[in-house]
């Protein structure tokens, strides 16, 4: 092998390598779920149109990616197939990773909540009665993060609904990739699933661990996401009941 032929392997090594290493960046960038869902296969499994639902990342597969991400620049230039296998093994974890955010999804409907949360390692559709819930806990930035350091200004990431059923499931149903823009869908379906809920009286309390000042500067924090005539039912749904 020429000396040039070995540099122009040796580059090609190291563009393997970093590729590999960005991969899982630019996937978490721009993948699937950031498109709310376009390529998602979820809908079309449900048994019949929700009043709102939206994807759920699969973390296990992002996370070994990810792993996978930072070994690709390790290895590179290792061992004289390290090219081609880094970027088969990265695209194939890429495709993976694909597959597995396209399957995932939480759907809400006026009885009951459908769920196929691929980071419990199966693939099974649930069907959860809203009759079967027997509290829901409230949350929201409770290490501070997002009140105190600027973190992230996004529901989602901060606030928690969680409804916890007989059998012992539990749900956050503000977990998952929604935006911003259609927050407004959301709040109209989780109005009509926390009415359901009320009218069974299951009972809607802070989590033990929330302190109830920093619960507050939270919520206030994503008031202005909502739209005017929206912000007394967003109020409602995160407010506790009184105790009894």
């Amino acid at each position: 092998m020429t000396s040039r032929s070995r540099a122009r392997r040796s580059v090609f090594y190291e563009m393997a390598g970093l590729l590999v290493f960005a991969a899982p960046i630019l996937y978490g960038m721009i993948g699937p779920l950031h498109l709310f869902g376009t390529l998602s296969v979820f809908p079309y499994g449900l048994p019949d149109t929700p009043l709102f639902w939206w994807p759920l990342t699969c973390w296990p597969i992002l996370i070994v990616f990810g792993v996978w991400g930072l070994t690709g620049l390790w290895i590179t230039d290792k061992t004289p197939l390290s090219g081609p296998w880094l970027l088969g093994i990265t695209g194939t974890l890429c495709l993976s990773a694909l597959i597995a955010d396209m399957g995932g999804g939480v759907a809400l409907y006026a009885d009951r909540i459908v769920v196929r949360d691929l980071n419990r390692f199966s693939v099974a559709q649930e069907t959860l009665w809203l009759k079967d819930v027997r509290s829901v806990s409230l949350l929201c930035d409770k290490t501070t993060r997002y009140v105190r350091r600027g973190g992230s200004k996004r529901l989602p990431d901060a606030a928690e609904y969680r409804v916890s059923f007989a059998n012992g499931r539990v749900v956050n149903l503000t977990e998952g990739d929604y935006k911003t823009r259609v927050q407004a869908r959301w709040l109209k379906a989780m109005t009509t699933v926390d009415a359901r809920l009320s009218a069974n009286g299951v009972p809607r309390r802070l989590s033990p661990d929330q302190d109830p000042a920093i619960y507050g500067q939270c919520l206030n924090l994503f008031t202005d996401d909502f739209a005017p005539q929206d912000r007394a039912a967003y109020t409602y749904l995160f407010s506790p009941d009184a105790p009894k």
